[in-house]
């Protein structure tokens, strides 16, 4: 679990380093390789809540299989990319695959530790995500300088799929004691909110905190999240309106709640930093020297 998450942290983090090259091999634009980081935080945060729904319904192992295929396959169709479509693809692909990895690796602790031993499991994962942090940059150079920049990308290809054949191999079958139903309401507003806070916070990284526009995002989704998770806490002591996502996070609710959210803001906040500050500047300086 641990390098499952390192592994979508490190993928977060190491694309700061790669924009320069990616600007010449593939020919992109300042506003390309803006959203070449965006767009993967962005379905990132908004694939949190309706990943953990999947798990209740269909089984979080099986999800958690699919998220770590999928997030394989987004990180060799990242490497052989040609042109900006088929990255910026591979990379939302790659974000709906992160956000189904976090969420079922958090989930799975329920199962595969005790009461007593899920706060320092859950640190372990944390650990993992701020790990990534410094070894993404870190590798991400050490490998742009020695080898093809596909290998950036294609590093994640063996720990996702040694990842894949761990939990198929030990982890469980769990999933919600009752099928829960789809609350499109419930649904929306959770995505909405951290679309919001996410994309307030990368506006924030480029266009400075002083931007009126990014902080206004943040606030109101942070309104919708707060307003979200108050009417969640009131289905749980019998108000109906949202009775059917209590059902489908079923008890185990905080960490889809809680610890995805977070692990996902504060990794977002940390490439958000790293990409505004090194990468209009390197990158517009990659497209010059190459013409």
């Amino acid at each position: 679990m641990f390098l499952t998450v390192l592994c979508v942290g490190i993928d977060s983090t190491v694309l700061s380093v790669a924009l320069p090259t990616l600007a010449k091999s593939l020919r992109a634009s300042e506003p390309d390789l803006q959203w070449f980081s965006s767009g993967y935080f962005l379905v990132l945060a908004a694939a949190m809540l309706p990943a953990g729904l999947l798990g209740d319904r269909y089984g979080h192992k099986k999800v958690f299989l699919l998220s770590l295929g999928l997030f394989a396959v987004g990180s060799a169709a990242c490497a052989f990319s040609t042109s900006v479509a088929e990255f910026m693809a591979a990379r939302v692909l790659l974000g709906l695959a992160g956000a189904g990895v976090i969420v079922m690796a958090i989930s799975s602790l329920t199962v595969l530790f005790s009461r007593e031993e899920r706060p320092k499991a859950v640190g372990i994962l944390a650990a993992g995500n701020f790990l990534a942090m410094p070894i993404g940059p870190i590798l991400g150079g050490w490998i742009l300088t020695n080898f093809w920049w596909g290998w950036v990308f294609l590093v994640n290809v063996p720990v996702a799929l040694i990842g894949l054949v761990a939990a198929a191999a030990l982890l469980p079958e769990f999933r919600a004691s009752q099928r829960p139903g789809f609350d499109l309401t419930g649904v929306a507003a959770s995505v909405l909110g951290l679309v919001a806070v996410t994309y307030g916070l990368i506006r924030a990284g480029e266009d400075g905190w002083s931007n009126p526009g990014a902080l206004l995002m943040i606030f109101v989704g942070i309104a919708i999240l707060v307003g979200f998770l108050g009417l969640v806490l009131g289905a749980a002591v019998g108000a109906p309106s949202l009775i059917v996502v209590t059902e489908a996070i079923s008890g185990s609710w905080v960490p889809y709640l809680t610890w995805p959210p977070v692990l996902a803001v504060v990794t977002v906040v940390m490439a958000v930093i790293a990409v505004s500050t090194l990468g209009p500047t390197a990158c517009l300086l990659a497209l010059d020297s190459d013409r």
